[in-house]
């Protein structure tokens, strides 16, 4: 199965129009009132990476907090903890040979329900901006 028919039936369980999403490189949509990015990657799209921007980088304190990032990532879970544009990024990518939806969607879960913990997370105890929309 494509790419693209990957995130039409993941896309259609969870309630969103794939072609409302579509940005021209690849899907925008909001969890839990954060930014999720699901794009092809790869020589011949042949990888489907899931973003989350979840904060903000703080003004002070950059050190402890770049320490608990690279804690994190060393734990055995699909999703790792990125920093790109002063912004703090769940992400996770897989090859989409021999993907099915369930597999795209757990991939989508992972990312939102790390995303979605640690984002409080570094908030309270970092003082990281969280990048909610209000």
């Amino acid at each position: 199965m494509s790419y693209k028919n990957l995130v039409n039936v993941v896309f259609e369980n969870l309630g969103l129009d794939s072609y409302d999403c579509w940005d021209g490189n690849g899907w925008n949509f909001n969890h839990d009132s954060l930014p999720v990015f699901i794009r092809p990657c790869g020589d011949n799209n042949d990888t489907i990476t899931v973003n989350m921007g979840i904060n903000k980088l703080p003004r002070q304190n950059l050190l402890p907090l770049y320490r608990k990032l690279l804690e994190l990532n060393v734990l055995p879970i699909v999703a790792k903890i990125a920093i790109f544009e002063n912004n703090i990024v769940v992400t996770s990518a897989r090859p989409v040979e021999g993907m099915d939806a369930q597999e795209l969607f757990h991939l989508i879960d992972t990312v939102c329900t790390v995303g979605r913990n640690l984002s409080i997370e570094l908030e309270n105890d970092f003082g990281a901006p969280s990048l909610r929309i209000q």
